[in-house]
């Protein structure tokens, strides 16, 4: 897990998954609002889908398969 902290803007958190993608975002309004950032990626590391879903960032395993990456895609 890996941060970024501005002054104006609070603190971003990343989560990065296999292939060093970037799997799970959030920043300080998301976390006032309970909401994280996810983004999916095809066989080739090209993302396929990025969406913000209520969720709480901490409990999130990047390596793992949510329903959220299979509802949207319906």
């Amino acid at each position: 897990m890996a941060s970024k902290t501005q002054p104006e803007a609070g603190t971003t958190w990343y989560r990065y998954g296999s292939h060093y993608n970037l799997r799970f975002s959030q920043n300080a309004q998301q976390t006032a609002d309970g909401k994280v950032s996810y983004f999916t990626y095809d066989p080739f590391s090209r993302m396929m889908r990025s969406e913000e879903v209520p969720e709480v960032f901490t409990s999130l395993d990047s390596n793992a398969v949510y329903a959220f990456d299979t509802d949207a895609a319906s």
